[in-house]
């Protein structure tokens, strides 16, 4: 039986600050790119991508609520930059790289239907949270 990817896909989740020694200005994440498959598996292809985002000077004696500044849609867009390459090689993501990530989930994907199918941002539900409650 062959299987078929639906779906590409990062889910980005929240770094808890006792998981890492930031300092109290930043936010730190964690990014996992995953695969939707045809017979109902969700296969993560590799996590061991994330960032930072420092949201205020640590010279800035006022704190702030963090979490002010942060929007999805900026998550997001930082959610696909760490997932995509850093050369300028004009490719949009490294689709042989994940084709070899899916074949260790014995998954034969050629490049062309990689780039073809959709691909999206996720986030955690505690990260979906914290969005939600944020001040305005």
């Amino acid at each position: 039986m062959t299987v078929d990817v639906l779906a590409l896909g990062a889910w980005c989740d929240l770094v808890p600050a006792q998981e890492y020694s930031a300092s109290p200005v930043g936010v730190s994440f964690t990014v996992h790119e995953f695969a939707e498959l045809d017979d109902g598996r969700r296969v993560t292809l590799h996590s061991e991508r994330g960032f930072t985002s420092w949201l205020r000077s640590t010279s800035d004696p006022q704190p702030a609520d963090q979490w002010a500044h942060l929007t999805p849609e900026g998550l997001e867009s930082d959610v696909r930059t760490v997932v995509l390459p850093d050369d300028d090689n004009g490719e949009d993501h490294p689709w042989q790289w994940l084709a070899g990530l899916l074949r260790r989930h014995g998954v034969d994907a050629s490049i062309e239907r990689l780039s073809a199918v959709p691909y999206r941002v996720e986030f955690s539900e505690r990260l979906t949270q914290k969005l939600s409650a944020r001040s305005p």
